[in-house]
């Protein structure tokens, strides 16, 4: 009885424990991290903890797989069949889309960088076109979307 509860316990422990080790290995990244860098600049990381949460909240909800049944009116039988079908497609679902969503605010940050922000400032063009005039970002405001840069 006591080897199923602390066996799996003990794998997620230690998979916890040597993710960032393994992570340095693997990307070769050996710069400070901290807890407050933005997710978007570190997507794979990002989209990685959240196929973790994902996981652990399909193993959650089958946990409860026969209250869910009941109260559903479902067969218990169905519900366990879509939780084993869960539990490997959530993970893959939600790296994908967050993978996705980083790498779209990734092109926002650059486009800020490039074109500008927005200053306010309506200008009328020759033909009788209006255009709005961007400003190039203030360094405060550059440093933050760059992120920190490599050493």
């Amino acid at each position: 009885m006591l080897i199923p509860a602390l066996v799996p316990l003990g794998i997620l422990i230690t998979g916890l424990v040597l993710y960032p080790f393994a992570e340095q290995w693997v990307t070769g990244d050996r710069r400070e991290h901290h807890v407050v860098d933005r997710p978007r600049n570190n997507p794979h990381r990002t989209s990685i903890g959240i196929s973790a949460v994902s996981f652990y909240g399909v193993l959650w909800l089958l946990g409860a797989n026969d209250e869910i049944a009941a109260f559903f009116h479902v067969s218990l039988n169905w519900t366990t069949y879509v939780g084993r079908f869960l539990v490997f497609a959530a993970p893959l679902v939600s790296y994908i889309v967050t993978y996705r969503i980083c790498l779209g605010l990734q092109r926002r940050d650059s486009e800020v960088i490039g074109h500008g922000v927005e200053s306010g400032v309506i200008k009328r063009l020759p033909r009788g076109e209006y255009i709005e005039v961007h400003a190039p970002p203030s360094e405060d405001i550059a440093a933050h979307v760059r992120g920190k840069r490599p050493i």
